[in-house]
């Protein structure tokens, strides 16, 4: 992995399954990989992302001794991570939009 690659670094520091190098990528019995299935995993992950952010927000402002950057970074990940998964919906729709155009 190169450690100046932005994406990796992202979902490295996003998900634990990602952390152990596992891949998100799963196949089926065939040996299929699921698209829809990785998307879904992403999407669950950023949601994750976020709610956590939202929690360490919220306890810092209940008066708990939480530091101001932990929260700062934590949304700052979960918002990249939303900006990154956006830009992959928005490739994935380019491209069946460009398959669509194909003449049969």
């Amino acid at each position: 992995m190169n450690p100046l690659d932005p994406i990796a670094k992202i979902t490295i520091s996003a998900t634990p399954e990602l952390r152990t190098g596992v891949s998100p990528l799963e196949t089926d019995s065939r040996g299929v990989t699921s698209e829809g299935n990785v998307f879904g995993k992403l999407l669950d992950q950023v949601s994750e992302l976020q709610s956590q952010a939202a929690d360490l927000e919220k306890r810092m402002y209940a008066g708990e001794d939480i530091e101001l950057h932990r929260v700062m970074i934590a949304a700052e990940e979960a918002g990249t991570a939303f900006e990154l998964l956006v830009e992959m919906r928005n490739r994935l729709v380019d491209a069946y939009q460009e398959l669509m155009r194909m003449p049969v």
